[in-house]
């Protein structure tokens, strides 16, 4: 199976290449990318290619701690996005849990589950594997990730026990022990973070919690212009909600601080309804998986919010009057007839970065990145 992640984490990693004064050409070369493609503004690159180009890059770099960075760096576009999927739960094992569900189904290939046992927890990880190329970076960086989505979740007041990895120790001591706040093991049998039961227990207010406000940040930056519609910033959330089944009318008016009642009538005086919405982005969905070459059953099942392949089949049959071979073939064959006519051109929708341009794309995310928020939105 080929897992893809969010390009913007991709880039994220080679701005910290860059910060170490490693030529993203180099990297880019070695994971076979061009260098537009890799900065166009919206999309989803292999996430082996992240695996490759981490490993690279710490080489390149000769930064036994890359991964650790890498980890670092993750704001609150991540997690405030993962925020949508958990906020109804109501203990950090369960936000925790439903997370590690919520990843699976947007087929990242980054695994994890919670395993209890004897008053003791543990986050177990499982992340892809390319023949050659080990994921050790790929591995700390995600770790780091899960550990700090934790304790954002419980406003700071949790802490890992203990950190395992599978993989020998690349950095010293005491980055790991910065990074993760607890003792960290190397060559062990699984990659896991351990933590008490207890912990997990303890019940959980979403809306005291940092995450919260990540959450509505990503929500206002959705939103973009206050005078987008309530249809259109509905929409802009869909494509989050849809893998963890939080595409409901209960759902979404919470994430809006409205009642059910108030969302069905102000979606009502626009003609129009949640279900309506929600169909529309499958199909928009849909299309981006057939274009992305992710149009295999069981992805399209989980981006539409289907638990079985077998639903998504029926949706596009519905919806489109063909049947999902019927549009990987014509997809295949647009893209023929397209590349004879234009080779090298970038893809319609995306807007290429110019090569020398990319320190000012990096200045206007970090001012706020509402433009490419939403645009994640859409791609998921």
């Amino acid at each position: 199976m080929t897992y893809h992640t969010r390009k913007l984490l991709f880039q994220n990693a080679l701005e910290l290449a860059d910060g170490y004064k490693v030529p993203s050409s180099l990297i880019l070369a070695f994971c076979g990318l061009e260098e537009q493609a890799a900065w166009h503004e919206t999309g989803l690159v292999p996430t082996l290619r992240v695996v490759q180009m981490l490993e690279r890059a710490a080489a390149l770099s000769r930064r036994n701690d890359f991964g650790l960075k890498w980890g670092e760096r993750a704001d609150y576009r991540s997690f405030g996005a993962l925020g949508l999927a958990i906020k109804q739960e109501k203990t950090l094992g369960r936000a925790l849990a439903k997370t590690g569900h919520y990843l699976r189904q947007l087929n990242v290939g980054h695994h994890f589950t919670v395993r209890r046992s004897d008053g003791s927890a543990s986050l177990l990880m499982r992340f892809p594997v390319a023949e050659g190329i080990a994921s050790r970076h790929y591995r700390e960086g995600s770790a780091l990730v899960l550990v700090r989505f934790a304790r954002f979740l419980s406003s700071s007041q949790w802490n890992p026990r203990l950190v395992r990895f599978s993989h020998p120790r690349l950095a010293g001591p005491f980055a790991y022990e910065k990074a993760f706040g607890c003792p960290v093991l190397f060559d062990q049998d699984e990659t896991a973070v351990e933590t008490d039961a207890a912990t997990l227990a303890r019940r959980l207010v979403f809306e005291e919690c940092p995450v919260h406000m990540m959450t509505q940040q990503v929500i206002e930056d959705m939103q973009g212009d206050r005078h987008v519609s309530l249809p259109a910033r509905i929409s802009g959330m869909i494509p989050q909600l849809l893998p963890a089944g939080k595409a409901t009318i209960e759902h979404v008016a919470d994430l809006l601080n409205m009642s059910p009642r108030t969302l069905q009538r102000r979606l009502a005086e626009h003609d129009t309804s949640l279900k309506q919405i929600v169909n529309t982005m499958r199909q928009s969905i849909i299309h981006r998986h057939v274009d992305l070459g992710m149009a295999s059953g069981q992805n399209l099942a989980a981006a539409l919010g289907y638990s079985e392949p077998s639903a998504a089949s029926r949706f596009i049959r519905s919806r489109l009057g063909v049947t999902k071979t019927d549009l990987v073939d014509s997809a295949r064959e647009s893209a023929i007839s397209s590349s004879k006519g234009s080779a090298g051109s970038p893809p319609s929708g995306d807007k290429a970065i110019p090569r020398g341009q990319e320190p000012a794309r990096r200045q206007g995310r970090e001012a706020g990145g509402a433009q490419e928020t939403s645009a994640l939105a859409q791609s998921l």
